[in-house]
């Protein structure tokens, strides 16, 4: 009686969905201005009671945070401020999402099962609080230490992530809702560089791109979004699905050019060539070479019509090839080889625990002059610095546990769309993976818990495969 009591009709799911696509769209529109504020007040107020009916709720509001509100604003609303501590949009989720799949695991609904990705998360986790404490010994502030802490402490989010997205529904939900909104938002980005927003660059950096109009901290959606379209594109089976892709695969790519991010681009293009491969490798390529095929010349079709209309002349895409070649050292990439230079040099003073959690990189940036950030240009790096081996060795043995089940999944008999869905999502993973080489992604407030999330559906098709075998 309870369940048929909170379960939300389709109705009320439309009407949901319309109402997150109207906001999002004045929070595009409106960033900057006092109403920006109080629409974010606003879906605290809904979410806290959409929560309470449906946890998968408390996902999707991970999800529109790290990938729909610009991270700059999100990570300068305070919500409130307690013991000295700024609580942020994040850490209500984060803590809604605990609350929401509480009842159910005390029910015994819900039971946690352990394999090698938990296995390397409670490790790091540990690494993690030793970085604290040698953060605060070496006299780091407190607000920057637990800053560092709370980056990772929020991959935490595997948690709920397990109880809510074991169920496919669900997972599926939350797989479509990404999509959807991933359009809106490459949609609305890319209208927005080429009619709205002034130039953002300098000449000499503007003759690499004349469109490049986009950055800001969560422009890793649009490689995201292409690479879930594509893989989506790729194992469904109507010819209307792929239709409805078809607008999603185009705007994100269009925004992806318009960024201006060479590190998205070098995900995109990494992460389509190891898909590929692994389809190539994988049993399901028997049945899916027509699929390929069509997709292949899907891409080919929109970079040739892309072409025609001049938006990427050749002549520029050249020059954007080789501004991240060593033959042609830019300001920008010898301004991270300083930020490296730096961090390593760190690293090699302290190579056991590292820095501390809290260590700020301060270097002489060209063009730009003496930086102090929390953050580096380089998720493995940050680790590296601020917690040395015991930190890096653990995350890295994290990130390829939750991604070597690809190959497996491809080859389970799960049904053909939970395949292509789980494959989406892992390959999600393997984006940040990548675009972490270049920016922090993976440590980063607005963004780690949505690797929580997918640190999560890993562990769930890593138990699924090992309960079919």
């Amino acid at each position: 009686m309870i369940e048929k009591i909170i379960q939300i009709k389709k109705t009320y799911l439309i009407l949901f969905l319309a109402f997150v696509i109207v906001t999002e769209t004045l929070l595009v529109l409106m960033t900057g201005l006092e109403l920006f504020e109080a629409l974010i007040v606003s879906l605290i107020v809904i979410y806290s009671i959409l929560i309470i009916i449906d946890p998968l709720y408390s996902l999707i509001l991970v999800t529109i945070i790290s990938f729909f509100i610009e991270g700059e604003y999100i990570q300068t609303f305070v919500l409130f401020k307690l013991f000295g501590f700024n609580w942020y949009l994040m850490d209500l989720a984060f803590i809604m999402s605990f609350i929401a799949i509480s009842y159910k695991y005390i029910m015994g609904e819900y039971r946690l099962k352990i394999n090698s990705i938990v296995v390397w998360l409670i490790f790091f986790f540990v690494a993690c609080l030793i970085g604290t404490y040698w953060g605060i010994k070496s006299g780091h502030p407190t607000q920057d230490v637990f800053f560092d802490l709370r980056c990772f402490f929020y991959y935490l989010m595997f948690i709920p992530s397990i109880f809510i997205l074991n169920d496919f529904n669900n997972l599926k939900k939350l797989f479509i809702f990404i999509l959807v909104l991933g359009t809106i938002k490459c949609t609305l980005d890319t209208f927005s560089s080429l009619y709205f927003l002034p130039k953002t660059f300098d000449d000499t950096t503007w003759q690499y791109l004349p469109f490049a109009r986009l950055k800001g901290f969560n422009e890793v959606v649009y490689p995201l979004t292409l690479i879930a379209s594509l893989s989506y594109f790729y194992f469904s089976k109507t010819l209307n699905t792929r239709l409805l892709l078809v607008p999603t695969i185009f705007f994100s790519f269009t925004a992806l050019f318009l960024s201006y991010t060479r590190g998205s681009w070098l995900a995109a293009v990494i992460t389509i060539s190891v898909g590929l491969f692994l389809l190539i490798y994988s049993k399901r390529l028997k049945i899916k070479i027509s699929s390929l095929i069509l997709t292949i010349f899907f891409v080919v079709g929109i970079l040739t019509l892309l072409s025609a209309i001049d938006l990427i002349p050749e002549k520029f895409l050249l020059a954007r090839a080789t501004s991240v070649t060593l033959n042609k050292v830019d300001i920008s990439n010898f301004g991270r080889i300083v930020e490296y230079a730096t961090g390593f040099n760190e690293f090699l003073r302290s190579p056991i625990l590292g820095a501390g959690l809290g260590f700020k990189f301060t270097y002489f940036s060209p063009g730009i002059g003496t930086e102090s950030t929390i953050y580096c240009h380089n998720s493995y790096l940050y680790v590296l610095t601020k917690m040395g081996i015991i930190g890096i060795v653990p995350f890295l043995l994290l990130l390829f546990s939750a991604l070597k089940i690809t190959p497996k999944v491809l080859n389970s008999d799960l049904g053909e769309e939970e395949i292509g869905i789980a494959f989406s999502f892992i390959m999600m993973l393997f984006v940040l993976v990548v675009k972490s080489l270049t920016t922090w992604h993976l440590n980063t407030v607005t963004f780690s818990s949505f690797v929580g999330v997918l640190f999560g559906i890993s562990i769930i098709y890593k138990n699924k495969l090992k309960a079919i075998n």
